[in-house]
């Protein structure tokens, strides 16, 4: 039986990897993941340093660095994320097993790695796959350490935990419903709480070099966060994430969050009716912990967004296959058919939107906008961005040509950042200026700025043309006038 359980291990990891190269080739670097694929050209030291002012920890971006010393391409930095979402996939199989027969595990597995949610950060140049992996995989080996009592699994639950708040720091919140779980079964534990204990301070020892920069991203960078109070309605569209609902528009996001609240309902509902204790309310802390403390820190400041709720994925999934199970149980047929089938469908839906349809956040016009100013620009040109979110994508879209960028203004200093990735600020003059490529971008700190910045190039220097312009970018082509380069900071 163990046997035939790796051979579908095996063979899940391989269909998942499959299933990340869907649609990867389209996708387009955002600022965060220009900014980490810039870096990934650095050293440790240097990305060490950058993180300090970034407000993430760094293991990600170390990481990401050594897997481009094998090839470096945006591609192939995406397959990094691609390889973890895949292994998640697998810890959804395993864990499966605990709830649920093979096949059902095998068909759960399966439907975690087609989800959007999932998807979609499984081709992302960011750590949130990384995240939702260790996480699982973490309490995959926290559940078979208090059911067994192993040492290997022990060991094996610090070196995967080990990694979860080198990542990011709200996944951090999987440990408190960790201690939670052990908390309310200390008395059914009694043996393991010394070796648990250790395991616990393990984790937190490995973290130690870390902690510095942490308390500094914590309180003293606290009052500077961009978000504003979290809406309500925001957090309904997030929870449809978990029915199969798409990060932008489809057809189903209105159906979606009400398909979540049914289905967490009715777990919840099972679970407290039949007063389990073992891995089912395990899996149910993992999943309410995080999501009631960081709603409950967000009616002040903003800090639920979807990427950073990745890692609780994994438990809805799987308390989905087990509270289908259960209806069957109780007499309901064919619930496990039923409920798959329809987050199924829920997810396709979605799927074909994110693959076929535009998409302004993952499939930006940002490298074709890079491919065109490559082809036509010429000597005395100078390419003049209004945001850091469209001149990080372009500085790596854009990297080895001899093109002259610089940004506006900076909304953020981070001195340890520019000194890693450079810092370009525009020169108010410079005479051997001919012509300006203009970047406006829809910045959200300051919308209106793009547009602003057009119509004061378009009043003192030559119009040419508008070359492209959607709702986020609008590229113009100027003639250099006389005056200043770029408009006054007060604009």
């Amino acid at each position: 039986m163990q046997d035939k359980r790796r051979i579908f291990a095996v063979a899940i990891f391989f269909v998942a990897i499959i299933v990340g190269q869907l649609g990867l080739h389209n996708r387009v670097l955002w600022y965060d993941e220009a900014v980490s694929i810039l870096e990934a050209g650095f050293g440790p030291d240097g990305i060490w340093s950058a993180a300090t002012d970034e407000g993430i920890p760094p293991l990600y971006n170390l990481a990401l660095s050594a897997w481009m010393k094998v090839r470096d391409s945006e591609l192939w930095a995406r397959e990094l994320s691609v390889l973890f979402g895949a292994l998640a996939a697998v810890v959804i199989f395993l864990f499966a097993l605990e709830l649920t027969t093979l096949p059902r595990a095998i068909a759960v597995s399966i439907l975690f790695a087609f989800i959007p949610y999932h998807l979609w950060h499984a081709q992302e140049l960011r750590m949130y796959a990384l995240v939702e992996f260790f996480v699982a995989a973490s309490f995959l080996e926290f559940y078979r350490y208090l059911k067994d009592g192993k040492r290997a699994d022990l060991v094996l639950y610090v070196l995967f935990s080990a990694p979860v708040l080198w990542l990011h720091y709200v996944a951090g919140l999987a440990f408190l419903a960790q201690a939670t779980f052990f908390a309310l079964n200390v008395k059914g534990y009694r043996q393991r709480l010394l070796p648990m204990m250790v395991g616990f301070a393990a984790v937190g020892v490995v973290y130690l070099p870390w902690l510095p920069n942490a308390y500094h991203h914590f309180v003293l960078r606290t009052s500077e966060f961009w978000l504003q109070p979290m809406k309500l309605a925001y957090l309904w569209s997030i929870l449809g994430l978990f029915a199969g609902a798409l990060k932008t528009a489809s057809a189903v996001n209105g159906i979606t969050p009400w398909v979540f609240l049914l289905v967490f309902s009715t777990f919840t509902f099972l679970l407290f009716r039949s007063k389990r204790r073992d891995v089912v309310l395990m899996l149910w802390l993992w999943l309410v912990v995080p999501l009631v403390v960081v709603f409950l820190v967000s009616l002040k400041k903003n800090l639920l967004l979807a990427r950073s709720m990745l890692y609780l994925l994994p438990p809805f999934v799987l308390l989905l296959a087990w509270m289908l199970g259960e209806l069957e149980r109780l007499g309901l047929k064919r619930a496990f058919v039923v409920g798959v089938a329809l987050i199924s469908v829920l997810s396709a839906v979605s799927l074909r939107a994110y693959l076929f349809e535009p998409n302004w956040w993952a499939k930006s016009a940002a490298r074709r906008i890079a491919k065109m100013i490559d082809e036509f620009y010429s000597d005395g040109d100078i390419v003049i961005h209004t945001s850091r979110f469209s001149f990080r994508p372009l500085q790596y879209y854009l990297k080895g040509r001899d093109i002259e960028m610089c940004l506006i203004k900076e909304t953020e200093e981070l001195p340890k950042l520019f000194e890693l990735i450079g810092r370009f600020d525009c020169p108010q003059d410079e005479s051997s200026v001919k012509r300006i490529w203009f970047v406006g971008y829809s910045d959200f700190q300051d919308a209106g700025y793009h547009q602003r910045a057009f119509d004061w190039y378009a009043k003192n220097h030559r119009f040419i043309e508008v070359s492209y312009f959607d709702d986020f970018f609008l590229i113009g082509l100027f003639g250099r006038g006389s005056g200043r380069l770029t408009p006054p900071g007060g604009l």
